[in-house]
């Protein structure tokens, strides 16, 4: 079945136009994710994804020290999401793994 979804994202990928939104919320909330930006370049996007990465874990630490229960649920539940827009099919492709748009070698941050 997930490797049945990962070809779905892979042959979706495909063609022009795919617009990619990095957002911030929790994984069951998604009306109140917030939009942290649109990218057409994978480039970038991976650049704004490990900065995003890197603030939520900070700002998760934070929580940590003042207020343990609530951090424990937004440490569980809060994630960072990318979702496309195809141009050319005129739909939306959402909860891509990062995975699938570069490898986990980028992601390391030095």
């Amino acid at each position: 079945m997930l490797e049945n979804k990962q070809r779905e994202f892979e042959k979706e990928l495909q063609g022009e136009h795919i617009y990619y939104f990095l957002m911030q919320g929790y994984e069951d909330f998604h009306d109140g994710y917030e939009w942290i930006g649109i990218y057409e370049d994978l480039q970038k996007l991976r650049a704004a994804y490990v900065q995003a990465v890197e603030e939520l874990n900070a700002e998760h630490a934070k929580r940590l020290e003042h207020c343990k229960k609530i951090a424990k649920y937004a440490m569980s539940n809060e994630k960072i999401k990318i979702h496309a827009y195809h141009g050319e099919a005129g739909h939306w492709i959402y909860d891509i793994p990062q995975e699938k748009l570069w490898n986990k070698s980028q992601l390391q941050v030095e």
